[in-house]
């Protein structure tokens, strides 16, 4: 488990208490980003390839978010029961993504489906969210700031 990333430990300068979306393709260094600027600890990030459901309120930085996703949705979770549980997150909560939604469409129908589900989910947390950032080649992109 990963402790010293619980919101005990951690406050997060963001103004008013909103979420934090990095998003951007596969390794771009959105965790480099998100240590870089948080001071989060590597070991500090929770994954969600295999941080338990109940427990995902408990932290205040996730990485792998898509793959979470994934995973409430091989379990039977809707789109609207994984929004809810976004919503029980920390109101600071520092979420790390990849984009999924670009290349071939895959075949497979669940395939598809995370993917779409995916990214109206990411919409929504972009939606929530005081800043989004998008990172590229180590280079991040500021998409939103409503920190001024």
């Amino acid at each position: 488990a990963c402790n010293a990333c619980s919101s005990s430990h951690y406050t997060i300068d963001m103004g008013e208490n909103k979420m934090y979306l990095i998003t951007g393709g596969a390794y771009q260094g959105k965790s480099n980003y998100a240590v870089s600027v948080f001071k989060f600890e590597n070991n500090s990030i929770v994954d969600g390839k295999t941080v338990n459901f109940e427990e995902i309120n408990k932290y205040l930085c996730i990485k792998n978010f898509h793959i979470l996703v994934r995973r409430m949705m091989k379990d039977g979770k809707t789109t609207e029961e994984i929004k809810i549980i976004v919503d029980s997150l920390n109101e600071n909560t520092v979420i790390i993504t990849d984009e999924i939604g670009n290349g071939i469409i895959p075949v497979d129908q669940f395939e598809r489906d995370w993917r779409e589900q995916t990214g109206r989910i990411c919409c929504y947390i972009a939606s929530q969210s005081r800043k989004v950032v998008r990172l590229t080649g180590g280079i991040p992109v500021i998409i939103k700031d409503e920190s001024k």
